[in-house]
Order: structure tokens, then sequence, then C-alpha cells
């Protein structure tokens, strides 16, 4: 990871992106600036996670988000309409989670976030970033955020489970609903700062992205970091220039 890259090898890159996507309409001139996976990340302001009372991701619809009856569809459809009709405009983010604690086969806590029997009917926890807020007892009436690529997915909190052990800093890891780009998989959201990753299909990249973290320099992973909460795509394109360059740079001078 940190490969340095020349600034032919930046403009070569870019240059190769650019004549796949044809240079056709303004999204894809906007995807031509990556040079590795950034900028893949829908730009929004806000993290609404929904807290889910059952302990089965497996459990989840394909297509949460779409689902009639899942409180998460709710949520989307409320904020669309807000939007007419176009979820994309929103600055929100809606995604559910589980704990995880530490099967590789979907398991995780063995009771629920809080019991059904001490809720209202409908009443669910919310946590919302990037203030760091768990609300607790939100009712649907009231309410008008490890992505799961099932085996790829549970693999990657085990090992991020197995390296924050060792980590300066404690971590709690959630397993949590489809946010988009199954090509990236498998991805990790880190708060409170917002990052996301892509393509930590292995271990290794797993403890790189624990050292990151420690390190508090998330752009150690360039080549597998997709973006940040709060920012434009523009600005995720050029933060990843910025490091290449930088990185280019101290192994000139070395």
């Amino acid at each position: 990871m940190g490969k340095p890259l020349t600034a032919e090898q930046i403009e070569e890159r870019r240059a190769k992106r650019a004549a796949r996507r044809g240079g056709g309409d303004e999204g894809a001139k906007e995807q031509s600036e990556a040079l590795f996976i950034e900028g893949s990340v829908r730009p929004y302001q806000r993290h609404y996670v929904v807290l889910e009372s059952h302990n089965d991701p497996m459990a989840w619809p394909a297509k949460l988000e779409r689902s009639p009856e899942h409180l998460v569809g709710v949520y989307v459809r409320a904020i669309a309409e807000y939007f007419d009709g176009n979820i994309k405009k929103s600055p929100l983010l809606v995604t559910a989670a589980i704990p995880f604690t530490g099967a590789c086969n979907g398991e995780t806590q063995k009771t629920p976030v809080m019991p059904t029997e001490d809720r209202e009917g409908g009443a669910h926890d919310v946590m919302v970033f990037p203030e760091l807020l768990r609300i607790h007892n939100v009712l649907p009436s009231q309410s008008t955020c490890a992505q799961l690529i099932r085996i790829v997915a549970t693999l990657l909190l085990q090992w991020l489970k197995d390296s924050a052990a060792e980590a300066d800093t404690p971590r709690n890891l959630w397993i949590s609903s489809h946010y988009g780009g199954h090509r990236y998989a498998a991805t990790c959201i880190v708060y409170p700062s917002g990052d996301w990753f892509g393509h930590l299909n292995d271990e290794s990249k797993a403890q790189n992205l624990v050292e990151a973290i420690d390190d508090e320099d998330p752009l150690q992973l360039y080549e597998l970091w997709r973006g940040r909460m709060g920012l434009t795509s523009a600005e995720m394109h050029q933060a990843v220039k910025d490091k290449a360059q930088a990185v280019e740079a101290v192994a000139e001078n070395a």
C-alpha cells in the first residue's frame, strides 16, 4: 500500500479512465478524475444508522432501502419525497446496523439492542454521525446510520476485531446493511471521521486499515480510500492526488 506514483503515472491513469468512459456526461467526466476508487462515495453530510432489534443480518432483503416494510425503507421513502423523489439530492445517508461480536458465519450478539418487550410498537434506536448521538425509542410516527457482502464482509469484521485487539484505541464493530458499490467489497466506514474504504478483501489490508486509523492518517491507504463524509467528489479526488504526490516527494528525498 502507499506505492509512490510519478506525475506521469498519475496523468496516464487519468487519461485511461477518461478514455474508457468516453468523456460523455458530467458524471463520467467527474469519475474519470479518480486515480483509484476515490469519489465512489455519494457525497453526504449526515448518516442515520437504524439499530436492529434482531441479530441476523442474513434476514435483510437484498435491497433494504426499497423494502416496503423495513424501517430503512420508510426513512428512505420519506427523504426521497422531500427531495422530489431523487434520494441522491439528499445530504442524508440511511442504513441499518447490528453489533458484531465475533463469528464469521453471520452470528452477532445473542440479545437484541433493547428487549422488544420494553419497547412501544415499532420503536427503535438511531445513531447519528458525525454528531455521535444515539437516540433511543424513536417511533415510526416521529421519524416521517461494514457493508454486508456475506462471507467477505464477515471475514473483514473478524480481521478487524483481531487487529483492533492490539490497537491503541477501542473499536466498536457493526454489521451494516447494503449502501451501494458491490464492486468495492468489502467496504468499511470509519467514524467519527466518516472515511470509507473498499477492496478490504484480505487480512493484511484490514491490519493496514487499523494502523492508519491509529495514526490518524486514513489516506495512508489512499489506494483503498473511497471518500469521506462532508467532502464533494472533486475534493475526494484532490485529496488522493495530493497524498500520492506527497508520498512521491518523500520517496524522492529519501
